[in-house]
Parts: C-alpha cells; structure tokens; sequence
C-alpha cells in the first residue's frame, strides 16, 4: 500500500504544478491583454487629441488670415 502511494504523490503534485502553472499563465495573458488594450486605447485618446488640435489650428489660422474687405 505504501508503494502505491509513492508512486501516486509525485503524479498528483506533478498535475497540481501544471495546474498552478496554466492558472499563472493564463493570469499573465489576462495581464498582458489588459496592458495591450490600454495601450491601444492610450494611443487613440493621443490621436483624437491630435486630430483635434490639427482641427482647432486650421480653425484659428483660418480666423487669423486678414480679409481684403
């Protein structure tokens, strides 16, 4: 009996690791999915702010040229 249990314990500790390691695997990609969606939204605010002020620029050199009236 105490044979059986010697060769069961590393076999059940073997799949509690890959079990702890696909759990700390799959909470790296949550972790990196989170980094790469933030960052994506990151660059468009930064884009729509650019845009925006490219926008306003031409707005306000349109107003700033002087009229031949």
């Amino acid at each position: 009996m105490e044979a059986m249990m010697l060769v069961q314990t590393p076999i059940s500790l073997n799949r509690k690791l890959i079990n702890h390691h696909e759990f700390l695997n799959q909470v790296y990609q949550s972790e990196q999915n989170k980094r790469q969606r933030s960052t994506e939204k990151k660059v468009g605010d930064y884009y729509e702010l650019a845009s925006n002020l490219s926008e306003d620029s031409s707005v306000s050199t349109h107003r700033e040229t002087p009229t031949n009236d």
